[in-house]
């Protein structure tokens, strides 16, 4: 079952200084715009983590979602729209003895929180209606590296020319490039990072590290190192291939001892599409140089109807990196 959302009323929420207008506080910089803001809650809310939950945030795996993931939501700032919760300080307030560990007891904790605009959107679990849903949340795009790429040609491909003021009808004026040469092509690298995943949905074994790895090269071909199937990113079909990606493990604010990780994809965007090689026939001159699809076969197949290992590179559907079920 999807994760249950915490009623605040459980917590005893009581907020702060909206009398003597001490809090909320506010932190516009134009890099980073964060509001901090003070509250009372139970001390028994603290001890179950549901407090942390629901402020911060939570997930886990959960075949009750299409995706096969549940969250729920940070706390968000009810006028300050994009502005939700990331940290959570946490003090005991008014001590009333001792418990069994010689620990001070308390009845309730003050809470500093400090909320920021978030560079993702977020995205309750009934908005999820497909199994590629994910994609609308907790899913950054970040800037791109854009650069040319070196395609080598034979160099046969080409001729040597003359510039206006060199003489005409002597060598190598004709001649074919008797070496290698390369060809360039645009391209754009960027990262996509997705967020606090809890840690059995990277974890080994895993549906999600399976499809990116692969578990046998012959039966179920890896994610990495494939172009998409489907546009992506606001990039047409064909044009994205997935390089790599780096995980990181980091600690779950939510509950002492758990983790959770990011998974940064570093995609690389070309204007050309990958698996198309540069043609400039040396013996038929009057045939139009340019670039076109390689594969087995001499008739276009799409990248979504590409089979495995019939050109450069497979494709894959890569909305499915954003995927927890089979």
């Amino acid at each position: 079952m999807p994760l249950t959302p915490i009623d605040p009323a459980t917590l005893d929420i009581k907020w702060r200084g909206y009398r003597d207008g001490s809090t909320p506080t506010f932190n516009f910089t134009g890099m980073a715009n964060q509001v901090e803001m003070q509250c009372q809650v139970s001390w028994a809310s603290i001890k179950s983590g549901d407090a942390q939950k629901y402020f911060l945030g939570v997930s886990e795996l959960d075949a009750g979602v299409p995706s096969g993931l549940s969250r729920l939501m940070p706390y968000t700032h009810p006028e300050w729209l994009g502005m939700a919760c990331t940290q959570m300080r946490i003090s005991g307030r008014k001590p009333d003895g001792l418990d069994s560990y010689q620990m001070p007891k308390y009845g309730h904790a003050e809470c500093s929180l400090t909320l920021e605009q978030i560079p993702y959107d977020l995205a309750d679990d009934d908005e999820i209606l497909s199994d590629t849903d994910e994609l609308t949340r907790y899913v950054e795009v970040g800037p791109g590296r854009g650069s040319v790429e070196a395609v080598t040609i034979p160099g046969g491909s080409l001729k040597y020319c003359l510039a206006p003021n060199q003489t005409p009808g002597y060598p190598p004026e004709g001649y074919r490039v008797p070496f290698n040469v390369s060809v360039y092509r645009s391209v754009v690298s960027f990262v996509v990072s997705f967020r606090r995943l809890p840690y059995l949905a990277f974890g080994e074994g895993s549906v999600l590290r399976n499809r990116i790895y692969g578990e046998n090269y012959y039966e179920d071909r890896p994610y990495l190192g494939t172009v998409n199937q489907e546009p992506i990113f606001g990039y047409p079909a064909g044009h994205v291939l997935f390089e790599s990606v780096d995980s990181v493990i980091e600690q779950a604010p939510t509950q002492l001892g758990n983790k959770e990780w990011t998974l940064n994809y570093n995609f690389k965007y070309s204007n050309i599409p990958w698996g198309w090689m540069y043609w400039n026939r040396p013996e038929a001159d009057n045939e139009e140089p340019g670039w076109y699809l390689i594969g087995r076969d001499a008739a276009y197949v799409s990248p979504a109807d590409q089979p495995d290992g019939w050109g450069v590179f497979d494709t894959r559907d890569h909305a499915f990196l954003f995927k927890f079920t089979a």
